[in-house]
C-alpha cells in the first residue's frame, strides 16, 4: 500500500464492502481506518474537517446507512464532484 498510515483509504473501501454486502472486509477495513487514526493529532484534525468522524463512530451496516452517511458529503462538495 503506497499510503500505509491513510485512514480515507479503508474508511471508504470498508463502505464499498458494506455497498457490496461483504460484511467482513467491510469491518476489516473499519479497524484498519481506527488504527490509523489511533494516536494521530494530524488524521484525527483532517476527520473533523472533512466531516467524517461520525462515519466511523458509527459506521453504516447496509446501503441505505452508507447513502445516508455519505449525502452530507455529496451536498458539501457537490461544486467539486459536478
Amino acid at each position: 500500500m503506497v499510503y500505509p498510515n491513510n485512514p480515507y483509504m479503508p474508511l471508504f473501501a470498508g463502505l464499498s464492502h458494506v455497498l457490496i454486502g461483504n460484511q467482513e472486509l467491510a469491518q476489516n477495513h473499519l479497524e484498519k481506518t481506527k488504527k490509523n487514526l489511533q494516536g494521530s493529532q494530524y488524521w484525527h484534525s483532517r476527520f473533523t474537517q472533512f466531516d467524517l468522524t461520525s462515519i466511523v463512530t458509527d459506521f453504516p451496516q447496509n446501503t441505505e446507512e452508507v447513502q445516508k452517511a455519505l449525502e452530507p458529503l455529496r451536498n458539501r462538495y457537490s461544486e467539486w464532484t459536478g
